[in-house]
């Protein structure tokens, strides 16, 4: 039952983010943008769950392999790609603030919905909504002494439009006469100088 409940939430989900194409497009036209003219995409999620799946990831892009910290000052150049658990955390509305305030373009992927205090899609060059406003779990069980909430959905949503944001962006590149580097897995015959040719394509290309 509970598996039946999260798989259709999942699909919900899913079936809203498909209207929102041309986002997804906006946001891969601004990457390639970025890359072409010496900047940079870098990755931030405060549960750093996107940041490791997006990092060096085997058939993932090169370019998003860059962490972003507090410590890091951007350029009208980069982008920033910052995906969040929740639609108002002031944390994550601070690092957007402080990326544009340097100048460069932040894509959010966040929930447009819940929102409580003052909300992360106000300060987005591009806004992608994830439709998942509860920042804990969309299951729970009823009847308990200690209700808790379980599977929660934010993750699986945001990798899937991070996932779509790069392949648009690859469609954007091979429109513009680019090939962007791609990570082979280190796993296979081979990989790890595929892996090790791909890194250093990206760092004399930008991409």
């Amino acid at each position: 039952m509970y598996e039946k409940d999260y798989l259709e939430n999942i699909v919900r989900k899913f079936d809203r983010i498909r209207p929102q194409k041309d986002q997804i497009i906006r946001a891969a036209s601004i990457m390639a943008d970025a890359v072409l003219s010496g900047g940079k995409v870098y990755i931030y999620d405060r549960e750093r769950a996107l940041m490791v799946e997006a990092n060096t990831r085997a058939s993932g892009l090169a370019i998003t392999s860059n962490y972003y910290n507090r410590s890091n000052k951007l350029t009208p150049k980069d982008v920033l790609i910052l995906a969040a658990v929740e639609p108002d955390t002031p944390g994550d509305v601070e690092i957007a603030r402080k990326v544009r305030g340097e100048g460069a373009k932040v894509i959010a992927i966040v929930s447009k919905m819940g929102v409580s205090r003052e909300p992360l899609a106000e300060e987005g060059d591009v806004v992608i909504d994830n439709h998942s406003p509860e920042s804990m779990g969309i299951l729970s069980v009823q009847g308990t002494l200690q209700k808790r909430e379980f599977c929660p959905t934010t993750g699986v949503i945001n990798d899937i439009i991070f996932w779509a944001i790069c392949a648009a962006f690859i469609d954007e590149m091979f429109a513009r006469g680019k090939t962007p580097s791609v990570y082979s897995g280190v796993h296979v015959s081979g990989g790890m100088d595929l892996y090790k040719r791909a890194t250093k394509r990206c760092e004399e290309l930008g991409y």
